[in-house]
């Protein structure tokens, strides 16, 4: 599924590099979710962020499949790549968590817009929504280079 069904591209693969990458997205999602704490992706970013000659964009390709699952998932299909996504039933759950988590900020898909009505003031008051239309938006909003 990495090479798209080319095999001479998946030979070249590094899994374990694609692995770490993916680990560093994930982590980032999680915690800007509210799953985990925000250490754990501070844990996860040192590598990242102390390798100065990694490009960026290499992060970007595990991150748009993360964001394309959750994207999948939100529209109810169950075609995945990322079996560790789960989808969430209600817009509220994971912005209570985020909030309890000291989150300041959330990444919402834009179909998300309405479901607002169902979240209680204290969390709209608290957490900011972010949102996004695509993955490629989400993964330069989640970055910061928006």
């Amino acid at each position: 599924a990495l090479a798209g069904g080319c095999p001479g591209l998946a030979t070249s693969i590094d899994l374990a590099v694609y692995e770490k990458r993916r680990g560093v997205m994930l982590a980032m999602l999680e915690s800007a979710a509210g799953v985990t704490q925000f250490g754990a992706w501070v844990k996860q970013s040192e590598g990242f962020l102390a390798s100065k000659s990694e490009k960026l964009d290499l992060y970007f390709k595990p991150l748009y499949s993360l964001l394309g699952d959750v994207a999948v998932l939100h529209g109810g299909g169950t075609a995945i790549r990322n079996r560790d996504i789960k989808a969430v039933r209600t817009l509220a759950e994971p912005l209570q968590v985020s909030m309890d988590n000291g989150a300041r900020r959330a990444l919402v898909p834009l179909e998300n817009k309405r479901s607002f009505l169902e979240v209680s003031g204290e969390i709209v008051e608290r957490v900011d929504p972010v949102f996004f239309s695509d993955p490629m938006t989400a993964a330069m909003k989640a970055l910061g280079m928006n």
